[in-house]
């Protein structure tokens, strides 16, 4: 399967891009958007420019799901606080953006590894699932003892 990666490309001003990485850190309506697949905040650690880099990507499962996001609802909401803060005029800590699209052509994933939080999760289940498994086998237990009972009073 092919996917669709957007990235934007923010230029921010020196010793501001904690500031950007930041509004990113709570999740958003884009997490619950049709054909979104998941998001990387990244910054550049590459410091000899005079300012610092956040590339923001986002994966889809394809590029009409990415569109229908830009066009919608969320999407404007989403950006809404930043366009009222330059209409306030307060100090944007971004320079310029430049958005970038791209097909993931090759993809790997690493082989199954231990993890820790598969058998916390696991034990998590299990604990949750005692009740129930022990009510089950109650039932279990009550329908054989019932049936137990008819057979012996068909014999009569």
């Amino acid at each position: 399967m092919v996917y669709f990666k957007a990235v934007n490309k923010l230029q921010i001003k020196k010793g501001r891009a904690e500031e950007v990485i930041t509004r990113f850190e709570e999740v958003k309506s884009i997490h619950t958007f049709t054909g979104f697949l998941f998001m990387e905040v990244l910054q550049n650690l590459n410091d000899d420019s005079d300012y610092e880099e956040v590339q923001i990507c986002t994966t889809w499962i394809d590029k009409s799901n990415f569109e229908a996001w830009q066009t919608s609802q969320s999407f404007r909401d989403a950006h809404k606080p930043m366009e009222e803060r330059i209409q306030k005029g307060e100090d944007n800590p971004i320079i310029s953006s430049d958005v970038v699209f791209y097909f993931i052509q090759v993809q790997h994933k690493p082989e199954k590894q231990y993890d820790p939080r598969e058998e916390k999760l696991q034990s998590m289940l299990m604990k949750a699932s005692k009740p129930v498994m022990n009510r089950l086998d109650e039932i279990e237990k009550n329908i054989i003892n019932s049936r137990l009972a008819q057979d012996r009073l068909s014999n009569f």
